[in-house]
């Protein structure tokens, strides 16, 4: 299968420009989640911060079954510099997906942040259980974790 990135290119300045509108109040506009787990993901690989949260909270808005948006939130709260909120985030939603490996590997992320680097690797011991596939990165944090304890 061909990857068209003109197409994908055209698909995401679609959904920005939607969804700028929306939350300017220039407009009104129905997204669903992917969309909006799209437009988040181009933000934070722009560093865009605010707009990111702005998406974040419409989704957590329109969604609020859908962890999804509740970790996005918690990677936000990290990169906000606020990991005890994060932290305190992922143990609320972490209860009712406990095998999911991203809430697991996102919580060991901001034990990471936060200097708690056996638990970390609590973390990532546990998320290798539930996922097939980037086992070499899970290793690589844990090694990271390791040698911020000296540990080599």
């Amino acid at each position: 299968m061909d990857y068209n990135f003109e197409e994908d290119e055209d698909y995401i300045r679609e959904l920005l420009e939607r969804f700028e509108k929306t939350s300017s109040g220039n407009g009104s506009s129905f997204f669903d989640s992917q969309e909006l787990e799209d437009i988040i993901y181009h933000y934070f690989s722009e560093s865009d911060f605010n707009n990111a949260k702005k998406a974040i909270d419409l989704g957590i808005k329109r969604f609020p079954s859908d962890n999804v948006f509740q970790l996005l939130m918690a990677q936000y709260l990290v990169n906000n510099d606020e990991p005890d909120k994060a932290l305190k985030l992922l143990t609320r939603i972490q209860p009712s997906e406990p095998n999911n490996p991203d809430i697991i590997t996102t919580k060991a992320g901001v034990l990471s942040a936060m200097h708690k680097h056996e638990d970390a690797i609590r973390e990532y011991r546990k998320a290798l259980k539930f996922i097939n596939e980037g086992l070499d990165e899970i290793y690589t944090n844990i090694a990271f974790e390791y040698e911020s304890l000296n540990q080599f």
